[in-house]
């Protein structure tokens, strides 16, 4: 039987996508529990006599205990909708600026860290601004505590009848902020180590998982704050929470308008709302996710053979 023979750009795009749904799905549970612990003051009316879940274990007991198991994966579709065009093109697009980045570096050497975060950086930016919308869809869609299950077509339209086009890209600044660092760190980090150590084949997939670990866990614990504030513009605009806190459907929330209400409500610590959770999720999401796109573009191209 003739082998099915795949593109060298499919490959990538492939393989990227498919770890990316992998892995979302796996930790889907602790990054809606994140999201809340993130946004929870965001959805409540500053009048509200409940005090706010601090603690991830109570936040998780109140979703299943209102919502019911399967709650704690609300959103994880629109996730994975969102993750495989992004994670594929963020893949794709890293190996792209890996070769712009290694112009003028030794052809056989090992790239430069800083060539390697340079590449990690450009790629997250390039792909943030092709997939945001996604993102905000996503947010709205985890965050939403009522009963009903909302769709994503019902967000899509909700979203745009209430903000019109530009309420599709709340946050958009201080998330090309977050993300560059972040992708600097982690898939640059990633591919550092990789290059820097030399894994005997059989210990390379164990290795491997410590090296996406270590880089998923260093940039998230970085760029957390600019994560925290991104969650709250993209709520903090939305039509629902506009009339709750304030009557009105036009408020717009700037980045240093969203600093200052969560310092204000929260302290400081407000920034890091969530940090642990995303902490033990980030490092095991990037493990997988890296492995598994190693795993299957090796496993692509031995089909092509």
């Amino acid at each position: 039987m003739k082998k099915q023979q795949y593109h060298p750009l499919l490959t990538k795009l492939l393989a990227g996508g498919g770890a990316s749904v992998l892995s979302k799905t796996c930790v889907a549970p602790f990054e809606r529990t994140k999201l809340l612990l993130q946004t929870q003051t965001v959805l409540k009316p500053p009048t509200t006599s409940s005090t706010p879940l601090t603690s991830p274990l109570r936040v998780v007991f109140n979703v299943v205990q209102t919502q019911g198991t399967f709650a704690l994966w609300r959103g994880n579709l629109a996730n994975c909708v969102r993750v495989f065009p992004t994670y594929a093109l963020r893949f794709a697009l890293f190996d792209v600026y890996q070769q712009l980045a290694s112009t003028g570096s030794p052809p056989e050497a090992p790239l430069a860290i800083w060539r390697q975060l340079m590449a990690g950086g450009l790629s997250g930016a390039t792909t943030l601004s092709l997939t945001y919308p996604l993102d905000l869809l996503r947010t709205r869609l985890a965050t939403n505590s009522s009963g009903a299950r909302p769709s994503i077509a019902s967000t899509v339209l909700k979203t745009y009848r209430g903000e019109g086009i530009k309420g599709f890209y709340k946050g958009y600044l201080i998330s090309v902020i977050e993300i560059t660092p972040y992708l600097a760190v982690s898939m640059g980090g990633y591919n550092w180590l990789k290059e820097r150590f030399d894994i005997p084949q059989k210990q390379a997939p164990w290795c491997h998982l410590l090296f996406g670990w270590l880089s998923g866990t260093t940039a998230s614990l970085v760029c957390y704050p600019m994560d925290t504030i991104k969650r709250r513009m993209m709520l903090a605009g939305s039509i629902d929470h506009a009339r709750t806190v304030t009557g009105s459907t036009t408020v717009n929330y700037g980045i240093a308008t969203t600093v200052r209400d969560v310092i204000k409500q929260s302290g400081a610590r407000g920034l890091y709302a969530g940090c642990m959770v995303n902490a033990l999720t980030s490092g095991p999401a990037a493990a997988i996710t890296f492995s598994a796109n190693d795993f299957l573009r090796e496993s692509f191209l031995k089909q092509e053979t």
